[in-house]
């Protein structure tokens, strides 16, 4: 099909622009740099009376005619090419034809698959004139409120998300918009939701039929002199990426960021920012903000730092706080310094032959002790070590090979060269992918119709290192959903907090199986290290709720009872008032996953590379 297009294009190209017939004394005719006039339909053509050349090397525009004249015997064309004419034309016509319809049905086929499009039946929202609620906002408001909601561009990154439909959106200039929809949500009875700048798995940043707040508009990036005089700070808009903060980042400088680029800012440092090889020396996301402007539940709107007068949203803001607050401006300290070599991506994933899960469990756990940062990933099928000892990938090779006590085989050297090879930069700045490395490799082939459901676990090393610890966790990933083609995501590391091991397992949530195997492990890790469980979410949990995640919830409890008793900012798996139970995730919607050729051809790829590693 793609040679057919580009045969066909060069066709067109031809008998499209150029003009059927000269203008009256004109003897040359100049073609587009690159095309030969052997294999244009023009020059298939008996040469027009009084034309004597063909130019197609130096000419850049469209096709034209002028009176140059230049000699006979330039006009490159034969009596048997004149013969072919009326078959090359016909064929020529005929690609054209199958290339419309090509198009048309893909066309056909993504309206009636794809659940973003329009549909006749109603169940999308296609009015273009604003509800009276809607209507007033916008005479409120400096940025723009959008009512086509149907035809709006959420960009979740996942297409479940994409049926849940607000009742308008409004795009702010600034925290002011923001105080004139809370105030004008809660004058109304009308939901709020809103949403940072990234994806979303879960689609907890989207309620039906609410007035949707689209923090993506704030996204202005600035570094600055830190405010005590110390160093330098970045203030972003909420509704900034990772990727636009790292982009913004000149050569020395670094904050702790997530390894996904399309990680939305306000979210992650609202609530957490683990990294693989910054945490451990700088603690997390939130442990490094130093200012925010918020707008509280009834429409004032703050700055909020260690000198602010209001200490305990101070607090409460750096945990949960899209339960407290709507954040519009962040400001986090930047680190200064680091060594060229210094890793601040996810690392470089390696498979191995001949070694047990088990024995890579323990290679995590005995880095815990030394440097290398060495992790362990398990998707779809395929276990991976992750060495963050440098960001060179050879010099990787040389840190591993050293703990193997053996080199790398031909056939791993070869396999790992691919994987580092499809790796995913963090950074689009040009030259960006040497100083942030990448977001880890392999992708990790979440489909873009899932959602995830999560149960991780912080314990201490003692706990870890028990035989039954290290066996329970070993058999974990071989245990799989025959009736599903979607495996888990599992993670081991030592390098978020010191002294702990980090356990991730993320799953499917439309299988039952899964979420069974998730209750399992938590009960059996509960049983073996009680009193010793800690939790960080990642994507939601379908069993645990925040009184699970939080030491403090029921501190965190009283101070969203005077600030936001009415539950404004009320988030799925969010800090509840006192006296209100904390809630279990439960998905929005009913849950369908529509599979489409292009989730086929996905799968076909990832199945490619599984193959090409094992083998």
């Amino acid at each position: 099909f793609f040679f057919g297009f580009a045969r066909t294009h060069k066709l067109w190209q031809c008998t499209m622009t150029a003009p059927k017939d000269p203008p009256k004394g004109a003897t040359h005719f100049s073609g587009p740099r690159g095309l030969d006039p052997l294999h244009c339909p023009l020059s298939l053509r008996p040469a027009p009376s009084g034309l004597t050349a063909f130019d197609s090397g130096s000419h850049a525009g469209p096709p034209t005619w002028d009176s140059q004249r230049v000699e006979a015997a330039e006009w490159p064309m034969n009596e048997p090419l004149k013969a072919t004419t009326t078959r090359r034309q016909r064929c020529i016509r005929w690609c054209r034809l199958a290339l419309l319809a090509v198009a048309a049905t893909w066309l056909a086929a993504s309206a009636l698959g794809d659940p973003s499009w329009p549909r006749a039946s109603g169940e999308r929202r296609t009015a273009t004139a604003c509800a009276p609620p809607c209507a007033a906002l916008a005479q409120r408001v400096a940025g723009e409120v959008v009512c086509n909601v149907a035809a709006y561009k959420f960009n979740w990154g996942n297409k479940i998300c994409d049926g849940i439909l607000p009742r308008c959106v409004l795009r702010p200039v600034g925290a002011a918009d923001v105080a004139a929809a809370v105030a004008l949500a809660q004058a109304e009875s009308i939901p709020l939701s809103y949403r940072s700048g990234g994806h979303s798995y879960t689609c907890n940043s989207i309620k039906a039929d609410s007035l949707h707040i689209d923090l993506r508009s704030l996204n202005a990036v600035q570094l600055h002199p830190a405010t005590n005089g110390n160093g330098t700070e970045m203030t972003f808009g909420a509704g900034q990426i990772m990727r636009g903060l790292l982009d913004a980042l000149p050569d020395g400088q670094m904050i702790v960021h997530g390894q996904c680029p399309t990680v939305g800012a306000g979210g992650l440092f609202l609530h957490g920012g683990y990294h693989t090889t910054l945490t451990l020396k700088y603690g997390r996301g939130n442990d490094t903000v130093t200012h925010m402007e918020v707008v509280t539940a009834n429409g004032t709107v703050l700055q909020l730092s260690d000198g602010s007068p209001h200490a305990e949203l101070w607090a409460a803001m750096r945990q949960a706080g899209s339960s407290f607050a709507i954040a519009t401006r962040i400001t986090v300290r930047v680190i200064e310094g680091l060594p060229p070599a210094t890793p601040t991506d996810g690392g470089d994933f390696f498979a191995l032959d001949g070694l047990s899960r088990e024995a890579m469990l323990g290679m995590v756990e005995r880095a815990a002790h030394g440097s290398g940062l060495l992790n362990y990933i398990h998707i779809n099928g395929v276990d991976f070590l992750v060495v963050a000892a440098s960001t060179d990938w050879h010099q990787n090779v040389a840190w591993l090979q050293r703990r193997l006590g053996r080199k790398l085989s031909a056939r791993e050297w070869l396999r790992n060269s691919f994987v580092d090879a499809v790796k995913g930069p963090v950074s689009s700045r040009a030259g960006g992918d040497a100083r942030f490395g990448s977001s880890g490799a392999v992708p990790y082939v979440f489909s873009t119709q899932e959602a995830f459901a999560t149960v991780s676990f912080i314990m201490p090393l003692a706990c870890y290192v028990q035989p039954h610890m290290r066996a329970l966790l070993a058999a974990l990933p071989a245990r799989r959903d025959p009736r599903t083609d979607l495996g888990c995501y599992f993670q081991v590391t030592t390098t978020y907090v010191a002294g702990k091991v980090f356990l991730d397992y993320n799953c499917p949530y439309e299988s039952a199986f899964y979420r069974r195997q998730q209750r399992d492990l938590n009960a059996e890790i509960t049983r073996l290290c009680p009193g010793g469980i800690q939790r960080y979410v990642n994507t939601p949990s379908a069993f645990l709720t925040p009184r699970d995640y939080f030491d403090n919830y029921d501190a965190l409890a009283a101070i969203k009872s005077r600030w936001d008793p009415h539950e404004v900012f009320r988030v799925y798996q969010g800090v509840r008032p006192t006296g209100r139970a904390p809630d279990t995730y439960e998905f929005q919607t009913n849950y369908v996953r529509q599979r489409s050729w292009t989730d086929w051809l996905w799968e076909l790829a990832w199945d490619a590379v599984v193959w090409s590693i094992l083998t």
